[in-house]
C-alpha cells in the first residue's frame, strides 16, 4: 500500500478513535491505554466492518485480535462482536498530537483541538468522517437523513462538513449535539465507508436509489399497502417491505389515514 493509503487509514481510525473505539487509560505518567472494539451482533455485516478496523489498524504496525463475542445481556440482548488491540505509541499520539487533548480530557466531554484536520487535502478529511460516521452515525427512514452523535465536537464536525461543501443542520436534544444531513448528500461523498456493505450504507443507498410518488400513489401501491396494513404490520414494517420488495420509498406520515382508509373500504365491500 501507497503512503496516500496508509494515511487514509490512519484517518479512518482516527474518526473512529474519536467516536466509539473503548478507550481503557492505564499509566498516566507512561501515557499507556488499552484500545478495543465492540460492535453489536444484530447486524452481521458488522464482523466485516470490525475487521475492516482492526485491518486499518495492522497497516500501522498495530497487532489486533479478534476476542471472544460479548454474550447477551439485558443492557446488550444481541451481545457484541469484539476485538483487541495492542498496546502502541500511536494511540498516544492519537490523543495527544491529533485530537489536541490533555492525558486527563476525554473525548465524551472534552472539545478536540484538530483545526489542522480542516485544512488536510480533501480525501483525508473525507476519511476521517467516515471513520466518525461509520462509528457514531445512523440512517433516518423517517426523512431520509443521516445523522451523526458529535458532542462536545459539534461545531468542529460541522466546519468539516462546511469544508467538503456538505449542508448540515445543527441540532441539541437534551444538551447533545448532532448533525444532521439529507440521505443525496450523503450519499454523494460516500459518507459511510464504500469498501464495507454496512447495513447503514445499504439502508442508504436504498433511500436515495428509491422511487418516490410525491403525489398520487399508482394502483398497485395502493393495493400493497391496504394489504400490509391488513395483515397488522405497523408504519414503519410496511414502509421497509416497500421498499426492499419494491424499491420505492413512501413516507410514514400519513400512511396511518391510507390505511384506516383501506381498512374501511374493505369493510364496506
Amino acid at each position: 500500500m501507497d503512503s496516500t493509503g496508509i494515511i487514509a487509514s490512519a484517518c479512518y481510525l482516527l474518526g473512529w478513535f474519536l467516536g466509539d473505539l473503548g478507550k481503557h487509560y492505564r499509566n498516566e505518567s507512561k501515557m499507556i491505554m488499552d484500545v478495543d472494539i465492540q460492535l453489536t451482533r444484530k447486524h452481521r455485516e458488522n464482523l466485516s466492518l470490525g475487521e475492516y478496523v482492526t485491518g486499518c489498524a495492522r497497516r500501522l504496525g498495530i497487532y489486533c485480535k479478534r476476542t471472544l463475542d460479548r454474550p447477551s445481556s439485558n443492557s446488550s440482548p444481541n451481545g457484541a462482536f469484539c476485538w483487541a488491540f495492542q498496546r502502541h505509541p500511536i494511540f498516544s499520539w492519537f490523543h495527544l498530537a491529533c485530537l489536541g487533548l490533555k492525558w486527563q480530557e476525554r473525548t465524551s466531554y472534552h472539545k478536540v483541538r484538530m483545526d489542522w484536520m480542516l485544512h488536510a487535502p480533501r480525501e483525508f478529511r473525507l476519511w476521517f468522517l467516515r471513520g466518525l460516521a461509520d462509528s457514531d452515525g445512523d440512517v433516518h427512514f423517517r426523512d431520509k437523513s443521516v445523522d451523526i452523535t458529535t458532542s462536545p465536537n459539534t461545531g468542529f464536525v460541522k466546519a468539516l462538513l462546511d469544508s467538503l461543501n456538505v449542508h448540515c443542520v445543527v441540532r441539541f436534544t437534551r444538551g447533545h449535539g448532532a448533525i444532521t444531513i439529507r440521505a443525496d448528500q450523503a450519499m454523494r461523498i460516500a459518507i459511510f465507508n464504500p469498501e464495507v456493505n454496512t447495513y447503514r450504507r445499504e439502508l442508504l443507498e436504498k433511500l436515495v436509489g428509491a422511487s418516490v410518488y410525491p403525489r398520487r400513489w399508482p394502483s398497485w401501491l395502493e393495493e400493497k399497502v391496504g394489504h400490509l396494513g391488513r395483515l397488522g404490520l405497523n408504519k414503519r414494517e410496511i414502509c421497509e417491505r416497500i421498499l426492499n420488495e419494491n424499491n420505492t420509498y413512501i413516507k410514514m406520515h400519513g400512511l396511518g389515514r391510507k390505511i384506516g382508509t383501506e381498512m374501511r373500504c374493505s369493510h364496506r365491500v
